[in-house]
């Protein structure tokens, strides 16, 4: 997962199925960066900010797999 934000305040919580935290990502003033979520299953976001941001969720590909 990627993000970007332009926002002076930035709080994203990538949370899992039970709804419990399991990344805390502050940041603020045109922050950007990255969390890999290394277990699979269902992940919730909630994000907090103040103005525009962005995420993007990019797949992880091991060399033996690809992507169809």
């Amino acid at each position: 997962m990627r993000y970007l934000s332009e926002s002076a305040i930035f709080v994203l919580y990538v949370k899992n199925a039970a709804g419990q935290v399991v990344q805390n990502i502050n940041g603020g003033g045109g922050d950007s960066g990255s969390y890999v979520i290394a277990e699979p299953g269902t992940y919730y976001l909630q994000i907090n900010a103040s103005e525009s941001w962005k995420v993007w969720l990019i797949p992880v590909v091991d060399n033996d797999q690809q992507i169809h």
